[in-house]
């Protein structure tokens, strides 16, 4: 049974990172993303042609003639030495050597040419040995591109096209605080995302390469809440990628659905299916809480790493407007049920495995989950309010939100307190005076 990444989001996480884009931008005008200062940046390595045309290596897995290999080596060479390679060498060198790699995935290297790339290496690394490191884990993989593969892997999968994880760490601070983007930091993800959709290495195979690079798109956007006008803006600009890349239509109106529906700040769709004893419910007789939708699978390990903090959660709100709710995909409804009672969590779950490929049932595929656990937390309102808070970050976002919920709670009362009495002050006003009025007459 296939069943989509676990670790999709572990990629994610590397993939994060940010430098500072160069060359320029498709905008709509000078005033538009394309003047925007980037919030993530593209290293100089994906902005231009390095090395040769990467059909040039397709040759359905037959050797490679000398002539192609002796370019590919000394195009390579060309790039590590550039000065743009050598003004970041860490973050150039490991997506020049990646795009190396790639282009030995089809073709069969003989023994002499896979020696010779790994003397290449071994020498680069001694060039640079501050990077030795990177330059090694590239070397590593030189044994098993040397064999003919039946396709090309993806250049977007490069944790070098973001770059400096530290960026983590202002993410998580904007996530956190439940903040809603800028409209200059909504700018500068498009225009990063224009620069890599728009790079020589993603025109390879714009279908395949797409539907990556539009997923860390949509899941950076998660992170921060949008207005309707950045919306309006974000989708303005994937309609027109899709109008350009008819091919890639699929892979793009799945991440327009997240975009236009499950961001934060987005009402969340209702889900209506049957739990793990046969009894349906929705999700909608759940609001006046705040709601934790985690999307797992016993299958998962990471899924089953969340497990403590569910339970802490469960143990330590138990009597507060707190409710977790899950939704699963495990292949057989039994595999749940014994999970529940093993692992401790008694809150109520939507068997949703029940499909040829238990991952895509009619819930996960309606929420677009490919990767797991995914998590929603929503407000008592039924509004979605942040997206994948994990671990202790959970457990704080909760706290933080119930903290707010029984702030609200307390203002509304106090208001209605305030505008209670005015009102009793000024019934007791219109009886004196009526009072004073009937006394008059009397006299």
């Amino acid at each position: 049974m296939g069943k989509p990444l676990a670790f999709t989001g572990a990629i994610v996480v590397s993939f994060v990172g940010g430098l500072l884009v160069s060359g320029a931008f498709r905008g709509p005008d000078a005033g538009g993303y394309a003047a925007a200062e980037p919030f993530l940046t593209v290293p100089a390595a994906a902005l231009t042609s390095w090395l040769p045309p990467i059909s040039d290596y397709d040759n359905g897995g037959e050797p490679l003639d000398d002539e192609r290999f002796e370019a590919l080596m000394a195009a390579l060479e060309e790039a590590v030495t550039a000065e743009e390679t050598l003004a970041d060498f860490g973050r150039e060198a490991d997506l020049h050597l990646w795009n190396f790699l790639r282009r030995l995935a089809i073709p069969e290297l003989t023994e002499e040419q896979t020696e010779r790339v790994s003397a290449y290496l071994a020498e680069l690394s001694e060039r640079h040995p501050d990077h030795a490191g990177m330059i090694s884990r590239n070397a590593g993989q030189v044994a098993g591109y040397a064999a003919a593969f039946p396709s090309v892997p993806p250049f977007s999968i490069s944790s070098a096209l973001l770059g400096d994880p530290t960026l983590l760490t202002d993410l998580d601070v904007l996530s956190s605080g439940g903040k809603p983007w800028e409209d200059s930091d909504v700018d500068g993800l498009l225009a990063w995302l224009d620069a890599v959709v728009t790079s020589p290495e993603t025109a390879n195979d714009f279908e395949s390469e797409a539907s990556m690079l539009f997923y860390f798109f949509t899941m950076l956007l998660q992170l921060g809440e949008q207005t309707d006008a950045q919306t309006a803006r974000v989708v303005d600009y994937l309609e027109g990628v899709k109008a350009d890349h008819p091919d890639a239509a699929e892979a793009i109106d799945k991440e327009l659905h997240l975009i236009r529906n499950l961001t934060p700040g987005r009402m969340a769709p209702n889900i209506v299916g049957t739990d793990t004893d046969g009894d349906e419910f929705e999700l909608e007789e759940y609001r006046g809480n705040v709601v934790v939708l985690i999307f797992s699978g016993q299958w998962c390990g990471p899924c089953r790493g969340e497990y403590p903090y569910h339970r802490f959660i469960l143990e330590n709100y138990e009597d507060r407007p707190v409710v977790l709710l899950g939704i699963n995909s495990d292949a057989e409804l039994e595999t749940i049920q014994k999970a529940k009672i093993d692992e401790r969590l008694p809150y109520r779950t939507w068997w949703d495995g029940h499909e040829e490929n238990s991952t895509q049932g009619p819930i996960a595929t309606a929420w677009n989950v490919t990767g797991w656990p995914t998590i929603y937390v929503l407000d008592e309102e039924g509004v979605i309010r942040y997206v994948n808070k994990r671990g202790g970050a959970l457990i704080s976002t909760v706290d933080r939100m119930l903290m707010a919920k029984q702030m609200r709670e307390m203002e509304a009362a106090g208001a209605a307190a305030a505008t209670a009495a005015a009102t009793a002050a000024a019934a007791e006003t219109d009886t004196d005076t009526d009072t004073e009025e009937d006394g008059d007459a009397e006299r």
